[in-house]
């Protein structure tokens, strides 16, 4: 595999690029997948585990690194080995030869020529959301994130360069939007949200929640309108406290 690289939204008009990667792994519960190679070896989470507790955040790495968590990682971490099937993917690991800060290319793409596969019925969905406020109100949960997975298909074969120069140039990019393509997969996230930031000493938590259409309207009303709002506000209380409770368990930073 290669043409690996990664690209974050650095501020409004800069991307930091990563390319050439070093090495370059996926993490499963008992082996991981050389992405470079292509081939397979024994090698525990357990080890993994070991390496990542080893880096500090006030400590400076050698070569960047990009690290993707899948959810079933989070649940390895909570003790709930019995719920992750082998097979499952965990963790993306990659380390790059450098990073470099450049201006969002002018994409040679106008659109994304995909059509839509398979998406969630309305009846789909109600009875999900049914289902979820069942539980709510049972104290099963505390906070769900409700989503559907949307199958869409091209005929068009594109470079996944081209892809993300596409991605980076929408004008509604999130702040802290990121690609990562690994070979035969790219993955694309438009997150306007930086759940954690370490920075000079301390660490940042910034989340969102509550959306309105400021298209044409005056930004403060709308400010005043969610501030307002006892729904968005009670999730906004409530993805804060979710994070206040993870930054307590972390030790000394």
């Amino acid at each position: 595999m290669n043409g690996i690289f990664s690209r974050f939204k650095w501020n409004s008009q800069t991307i930091l690029e990563l390319e050439h990667p070093l090495q370059a792994y996926i993490y499963y519960k008992h082996e991981r997948l050389n992405l470079l190679t292509g081939f397979p070896e024994s090698y525990p989470i357990a080890e993994f585990n070991k390496k990542l507790a080893e880096i500090k955040l006030q400590g400076k790495v050698k070569h960047p690194l990009v690290f993707h968590f899948y959810y079933e990682y989070g649940l390895l971490q909570q003790g709930f080995d019995y719920l992750v099937d082998n097979g499952k993917p965990l963790v993306i690991e990659i380390e790059y030869h450098h990073s470099r800060k450049k201006a969002p290319r002018i994409p040679r793409l106008k659109e994304l020529p995909l059509k839509t596969l398979e998406r969630p019925s309305w009846s789909e969905y109600k009875t999900a959301f049914q289902k979820i406020q069942e539980e709510l109100l049972d104290g099963n949960c505390y906070q769900v994130n409700l989503t559907f997975p949307f199958d869409f298909m091209t005929d068009t074969i594109m470079d996944p360069r081209d892809i993300a120069d596409f991605f980076f140039a929408q004008k509604n990019l999130g702040a802290y939007a990121h690609a990562t393509f690994l070979g035969d997969e790219l993955i694309l996230s438009n997150s306007p949200e930086c759940l954690f930031q370490y920075r000079d000493q301390e660490i940042f938590t910034m989340p969102i929640k509550g959306t309105l259409n400021r298209e044409g309207k005056d930004p403060k009303v709308l400010w005043q309108q969610m501030l307002n709002d006892k729904k968005e506000e009670g999730e906004l209380l409530m993805i804060t406290d979710l994070l206040k409770n993870d930054l307590n368990r972390l030790d000394t930073p």
